[in-house]
């Protein structure tokens, strides 16, 4: 995650001025095409996003990994000892094992309270494993349960197998009825020994698609509402590690999660193939992140020593494009997966500009990743994880990132109209973070977006789209946020253990209202001599579609009547969707939602389209 805001370019706009009325008419039928890409996501696991949020997994800590190993998450039934045990190992990926020991020589137990809580629905499939090992053990039973009262929702008794190694148990408990809150726990018992080893105790709920090792529905539905078009992974620091060793190694993240190690903070549950399936699953286009010999906290990794990490990204584009009779295709055939996938984009690094890496980037580093990888699939588009590498390379497009207060993104509306027109951008990450004059980065960030900060983006968000034939996409970031434990605010979706509150926040309207409705070729206006600020405007068609799109933001003006010619034949009518709040500073957060989006149809009288705008109000026209 960057702390890093842009310098503003020359012929920034003026101050605003009132605003009562905006006419507006299509100059031509022709424009800048956009790229399909446009608008997408970004993923970092911070925040409990992955573990703990997206990954559906309901157990904490089912690996025992990490820098400090725990027993976070357990807890002890009835006195028993729980310990984390390193003499025991379960895989060379999981070293260590779970000690349950009890002074009653014929039963014991644990519980595992999940991510502050389990969400517990009736009618639910809760797919649960463990593996165990233990002399005597007769049988194991497994139970959800309220933490408040006790009650039972669903249970289980489960043979043991007759082995002195380790034994893996598969069950299904169904919940005869849903529990009133998230205060539930999974407890597993034993009868014929005194002390049992564990590992990898997992649970999962209904997955979206039904998939094998998949993603929570509720959060998944919220992206798919969203209609975006590609997903850039593994993002930000996590691909890079915070020190040596530990960066994203993809080959780590496949196979069976016995197999998967830890790095980062995180399981690895959700890992490449798990973030494809997700492309799959929301029509995405992959934008896969390589990591770049380079940490967080450092080394570099010299040029002399930098080959086998070009080796190593060359074997991931195999495993995940080649044919199964290529060596890393076969590897994925072998877990199942005989037809690849498609890799049009890859991104080198992550914010190579940050932490003493820019030298090394545009030195070395880039340079070497870039020649390797055209070398091996031309037809791959490569990009700098910076614009500010030097020299720009030839063919290659550039990740420009921004953070700003409303007013910072409001003035930066035009900044893209001042670029070198020769490199295409991804705006890979942008957002408001905070109100002010400027960011202080000392300070607390927003909790939620705003209606202002919301609108901010919004404008901004034009000015990438009125340069679309440079600006090929643009990601918010971050995309999600448990409720219970972040680092980072404001967050497009919120959620908590409960899955009826994942919260769509004033952000998420907005890029949903840009993401749905937008054309492919953008369209050059007449305004009348109408200057921009506060009020900004767009328009676009669609060649498929033959709809016509006009996008207007009113960031604090006053209320005004907008009014838009089409002097196309056959255009009348079209569906007025606007996105407002009662005040600039509302947000929506749990159990309250402030926003308020609107859909009405409009038609055309004497071939014009006429509606009215609220100050702090996003509207976007959709005309057939």
């Amino acid at each position: 995650m960057t702390r890093f805001i842009n310098l503003l370019a020359a012929g920034l706009l003026a101050a605003a001025s009132a605003v009562d009325a905006l006419s507006l008419k299509l100059a031509s039928n022709e424009g800048n095409v956009t790229d399909p890409l446009k608008h997408g996501l970004m993923f970092e696991d911070i925040n409990r996003s992955g573990d703990g949020g997206l990954y559906a997994e309901l157990i904490r800590n089912r690996g025992l990994q990490g820098s400090s190993p725990s027993t976070k998450g357990y807890t002890a039934l009835s006195g028993e000892t729980i310990t984390v045990d390193s003499t025991v190992p379960l895989s060379k990926a999981l070293p260590r094992s779970l000690r349950v020991a009890t002074s009653n020589a014929t039963a014991g137990g644990f519980k595992n309270t999940g991510y502050y809580g389990m969400d517990i629905k009736r009618g639910n499939t809760y797919k649960g494993s463990f593996y165990a090992k233990g002399d005597g053990v007769s049988k194991f039973h497994v139970s959800l349960a309220s933490e408040d009262d006790g009650t039972v929702w669903a249970s289980k008794d489960i043979a043991a197998k007759s082995t002195d190694g380790w034994s893996k148990y598969d069950y299904q408990l169904r919940p005869s009825k849903s529990a009133p809150s998230v205060n539930n726990s999974l407890a597993i018992t034993w009868e014929g020994a005194d002390t049992v080893w564990f590992q990898l105790v997992s649970l999962f709920p209904p997955t979206f698609n039904n998939r094998e090792n998949g993603l929570r529905v509720d959060i998944m539905e919220a992206l798919q509402e969203l209609g975006m078009s590609f997903l850039r992974f593994p993002g930000g620091n996590n691909l890079e590690g915070e020190e040596l060793g530990n960066q994203w190694k993809w080959n780590e993240t496949i196979g069976p999660l016995i197999d998967r190690t830890w790095n980062y903070d995180n399981s690895d549950g959700l890992g490449l193939i798990e973030y494809l399936q997700w492309c799959d699953d929301l029509h995405l286009e992959p934008l896969l992140g390589i990591w770049a010999g380079f940490y967080l906290n450092g080394p570099t990794i010299s040029e002399a020593d930098l080959q086998p990490y070009i080796d190593d990204a060359l074997a991931e584009l195999e495993f995940i494009t080649g044919p199964a009779t290529s060596k890393y295709g076969a590897l994925r055939a072998s877990l199942g997966y005989p037809k690849p996938w498609t890799i049009r984009y890859v991104e080198i690094g992550n914010e190579d500009n940050l932490g003493g890496g820019k030298g090394s980037y545009s030195s070395y580093r880039f340079r070497l990743f870039e020649a390797a990888i055209k070398a091996a699939y031309p037809s791959i588009t490569v990009m700098a994880s910076t614009t500010e590498i030097s020299p720009i390379p030839a063919n290659a497009w550039l990740d420009y990132h921004i953070y700003g207060v409303p007013s910072q993104l409001v003035k930066n509306f035009n900044f893209f109209d001042h670029a070198n027109r020769s490199h295409p951008i991804v705006v890979g990450e942008y957002a408001y973070i905070q109100d002010g004059s400027a960011v202080d980065w000392n300070a607390p960030k927003a909790a939620f977006s705003t209606l202002q900060g919301a609108v901010s983006e919004a404008v901004y968000m034009l000015g990438l789209e009125r340069n679309a034939d440079i600006v090929r996409g643009a990601a918010y970031a971050p995309v999600l946020q448990n409720l219970a434990e972040s680092q980072w605010s404001p967050d497009l979706i919120s959620f908590t253990a409960n899955t009826t509150q994942t919260v769509r926040s004033m952000s998420y309207h907005v890029q949903k209202l840009f993401s749905l409705h937008r054309g492919d070729i953008v369209l050059p206006l007449d305004a009348s001599d109408a200057a921009f600020d506060p009020l900004f405007w767009s328009a676009s068609r669609s060649t498929d579609s033959r709809e016509y799109v006009l996008k207007v933001v009113n960031y604090d003006g006053e209320a005004t009547t907008v009014e838009f010619e089409v002097p196309r034949r056959g255009v009348r009518s079209g569906a007025l969707h606007q996105l407002t709040a009662p005040a600039p500073d509302s947000v929506n957060e749990l159990d309250k939602t402030a926003s308020v989006v609107t859909e009405k149809r409009v038609a055309a009288r004497n071939g014009k389209f006429s509606f009215e705008m609220a100050p702090w109000e996003v509207a976007v026209l959709v005309m057939t």
